[in-house]
């Protein structure tokens, strides 16, 4: 695969190549919007109780992960 068909992240930090990966093609793109589309609607049949219930295991899986989001975004962000 050559730079045309990756997303490459160069971190401020030393200029060197931080990430890489993978552009998904116009086709695929197409298949992941038709299933967000599905699931926008079955999610809209999910009563306000429930959704609080996932989006609160959500944010809590999150934070968990804080020790390999903080330094993965400050070294993408140079700080």
């Amino acid at each position: 695969m050559g730079d045309l068909d990756d997303l490459v992240c160069i971190s401020p930090v030393d200029g060197r190549e931080y990430a890489r990966r993978p552009l998904t093609s116009s086709a695929e793109l197409g298949r992941r919007i038709e299933q967000a589309r599905r699931a926008q609607r079955e999610w809209a049949l999910v009563t306000l109780e429930e959704r609080c219930a996932v989006l609160s295991r959500f944010i809590a899986a999150m934070e968990r992960m804080n020790p390999e989001i903080v330094p993965e975004l400050a070294w993408q962000m140079g700080r």
